[in-house]
């Protein structure tokens, strides 16, 4: 299996489609079709650097023809979380109330209310 169906197999895996995955990183699909099609060395560095940043891949090991997730960085229980960030990946799993699963559109609805109300506090 070449390192281009590789990295397509763990989009899929961390995102329920590659459309998604480039929606949520903002790279356009075309350009990431275009990376599977020529391959990831035909690529522009800028591109490679954009798509490991996204998925947290270590950009060397990459080029090298592996996926190689980027060590995180350990953070203490106390460290402040990012409530943006932690809001925009809300968004991305499944949640559920009542044993209900929320539709993207609901869970679309209660991130804008988290961010209105965090917009209002840091006034």
């Amino acid at each position: 299996m070449t390192i281009e169906q590789r990295l397509k197999n763990h989009i899929n895996n961390k995102f329920s489609s590659v459309l998604e995955f480039c929606e949520t990183s903002g790279i356009p699909n075309s350009t990431l079709q275009t990376v599977f099609k020529r391959g990831i060395t035909n690529t522009s560095s800028k591109t490679i650097f954009r798509i490991c940043d996204a998925l947290s891949l270590d950009v060397n090991a990459l080029y090298a023809g592996e996926i190689t997730p980027v060590k995180p960085e350990k953070k203490s229980p106390t460290d402040p979380v990012d409530v943006i960030e932690y809001v925009a990946k809300m968004e991305r799993l499944p949640l559920t109330y009542k044993g209900e699963e929320l539709t993207p559109e609901q869970k679309e609805k209660i991130a804008l209310g988290a961010r209105v109300t965090i917009e209002i506090v840091t006034r």
